[in-house]
């Protein structure tokens, strides 16, 4: 705010799964902030009362509120509309000497063809995804790269002449494989005093892959002897078990709590909002707080850093494997995801919804 009112900038506030008046009247989890706040900051009011005025101050700026629209494709879609529109007002190019007819160019040309940038694009699906990103309407400056990761060859392939150079990423030797199953499982570079050789047999079966190795060694860190003996025979019932067969394990070692919670992500909530899922299964009388824990210590998903939870493919591929065969014969678990994808859709509209009878009121999170 301080940039739009010295600046001159422009502000566009983006009002994601907030209304903006808790924005403008700081209620629900502002009032519970601004409460923090003023605690922290006894004896400077000034700097908690400068937070107020801003937050009031852009929720009455013109923007977008993520419940006005059908998902988040749209709202994404209309603010590249704005913003780009807006970038591209017109403005004129500076002339050399008098007498030089004035040269009108869209702002956003300038600053994208002289700007060297580095850009990764991680698990590329489909060549029309890559053509989209790096080779349409985009004029990247001298001295810019791009490195692009997918599990499709020929995706990259396609791209010819724009392709500098082609890297297999390869499975983990020996060696490696060790010290990192040991890094999840003992915290350290090597197997406890006792664990060497079973901790190598179980290496043997991850066949170099690092999410495999990640997640066995969570699965049995701070476990006892017995328990990795049990793991081994599990694995050792078929001479080289599918990757999926393996990581299998430890979604079978949670409790009935963690793998509803675990089947739940799979099914609809991967790339979902952390504190949404837990206030869904609040509701629902699942403690989601714990799962969620429960699950990130076996490295079965993870959280980012915009808060968002995400799920290794192979796990979600494992996962789904699962999903479908509960829902041909689980009629009750069908309903149960059934209702809380209209739970979820309720949260962003804030209205209530009748399933099977029973009203479901919008889970508003506090926190």
């Amino acid at each position: 705010m301080e940039c739009r009112n010295v600046n001159k900038q422009i502000v566009l506030p983006v009002f994601y799964d907030i209304d903006p008046s808790s924005v403008r009247h700081q209620k629900g989890p502002f009032k519970k902030a601004f409460a923090r706040h003023e605690l922290k900051y006894q004896g400077n009011n000034l700097k908690v009362q400068n937070w107020r005025s801003a937050l009031k101050n852009a929720a009455g700026l013109s923007g977008y509120v993520s419940s006005h629209f059908g998902n988040d494709s749209e709202l994404i879609d209309i603010i590249v509309k704005d913003v780009s529109l807006r970038l591209n007002v017109i403005r004129p190019s500076p002339s050399e000497s008098k007498g030089l007819e004035e040269k009108y160019i869209p702002v956003q040309e300038k600053p994208l063809s002289k700007r060297k940038v580095f850009v990764v694009l991680d698990d590329v699906g489909t060549l029309e995804q890559l053509k989209h990103l790096v080779t349409e309407g985009i004029c990247w400056g001298p001295g810019s790269r791009v490195i692009v990761t997918s599990k499709y060859k020929q995706a990259l392939a396609t791209i010819g002449g724009l392709l500098h150079e082609m890297l297999e990423v390869k499975e983990l030797d020996f060696e490696e494989s060790l010290k990192l199953f040991s890094l999840n499982a003992f915290k350290k570079s090597h197997p406890e005093r006792g664990y060497e050789e079973l901790s190598k047999r179980l290496v043997a079966y991850a066949k170099g892959l690092p999410l495999v190795l990640k997640v066995l060694g969570l699965r049995l860190c701070s476990r006892d002897i017995e328990a990795w003996e049990n793991t081994l025979r599990k694995l050792e019932r078929h001479p080289s078990p599918p990757i999926r067969d393996v990581l299998r394990i430890s979604y079978d070692g949670l409790d009935g709590g963690r793998r509803q919670i675990f089947l739940d992500i799979t099914y609809f909530f991967e790339r979902k909002r952390k504190d949404q899922v837990m206030s869904l299964h609040y509701a629902n009388g699942i403690f989601g707080d714990c799962g969620i824990k429960g699950l990130l210590n076996k490295g079965l998903i993870s959280v980012s850093n915009d808060n968002m939870i995400r799920m290794p493919d192979m796990i979600q591929e494992m996962g789904w494997e699962i999903v479908c065969r509960e829902w041909n014969k689980n009629t009750e678990q069908r309903w149960h995801w059934e209702k809380l994808v209209l739970q979820y859709d309720q949260v962003r509209s804030r209205d209530p919804v009748v399933l099977f009878g029973t009203e479901y009121r919008p889970v508003v999170t506090e926190d």
